[in-house]
């Protein structure tokens, strides 16, 4: 810890002898849902609702309706359920293999019907850095009565939905992209600020963590901070 608050202090005394700047690649990063379907079968009794990270429901872009920017999150309902029966929600990643395994499932849930429609929140993950888009295959069970022909019955597909993001999908501090923020994160930074090295798209998203456009050694102090857990996010850095 010593060692790192030292390598703070610094930093500190750079930035007063310095003010170049490295200009970063504005990532313009957006994310949301889009494409939802509902199998052919389901639509009577199975609905699909966009959502922000706060529940509330998310309307279609205009220029797009297909797309749903800002949702994080899918309200299922199910309607008409048979009372007393045990319905399953399965959330897949879209592939080949319809068998859920711990590698290809998003999400799972349970309820028992009782006399109003059912209710469920899939909560989405974001793509790996190396995607800007990921498909979700909504499935369904019940132990309701086949015979009755109404609804889901079995282990069956209902629908569809895919999450995308229209920037880099990146950790916002670590530059070198091994999953971690170090300060070895902050040290790449102080090398592109003094044209040592040349950043990368990607690398100047990671690395412009107060997102004013440039990198800077104000970055690599930010970092630095991160490291020490002085602060504990990127997240409205002018008022820390």
């Amino acid at each position: 810890m010593k060692k790192r608050l030292i390598q703070l202090a610094l930093i500190l005394g750079l930035m007063t002898l310095t003010c170049v700047a490295a200009h970063a690649a504005e990532s313009g990063a957006t994310s949301g849902l889009q494409k939802f379907s509902i199998e052919t079968n389901y639509r009577d009794f199975v609905e699909l609702v966009p959502l922000d990270a706060n529940g509330r429901t998310v309307v279609a872009d205009t220029t797009d309706d297909t797309m749903y920017p800002g949702a994080a999150k899918v309200g299922v309902t199910y309607k008409n359920p048979q009372k007393d029966s045990e319905y399953l929600l399965i959330v897949l990643v879209d592939g080949d293999d319809t068998t859920p395994t711990v590698d290809n499932m998003a999400y799972i849930d349970q309820k028992t019907a009782g006399t109003s429609d059912l209710d469920f929140t899939i909560y989405t993950k974001k793509p790996d850095a190396t995607k800007n888009s990921v498909k979700y295959s909504v499935y369904m069970s019940s132990s309701s009565d086949a015979s009755t022909g109404n609804g889901v019955t079995g282990y069956v597909k209902v629908g569809s939905f895919e999450y995308y993001s229209t920037g880099l999908n990146v950790k916002l501090g670590d530059v070198d992209d091994d999953g971690d923020i170090m300060v070895a994160d902050a040290v790449l930074v102080l090398r592109a600020v003094v044209e040592d090295i040349v950043f990368d798209e990607r690398q100047t998203a990671a690395g412009d963590v107060d997102k004013d456009g440039d990198i800077m050694v104000a970055d690599a102090v930010y970092i630095l901070r991160y490291v020490v857990e002085d602060i504990t996010s990127f997240d409205n850095l002018n008022a820390q």
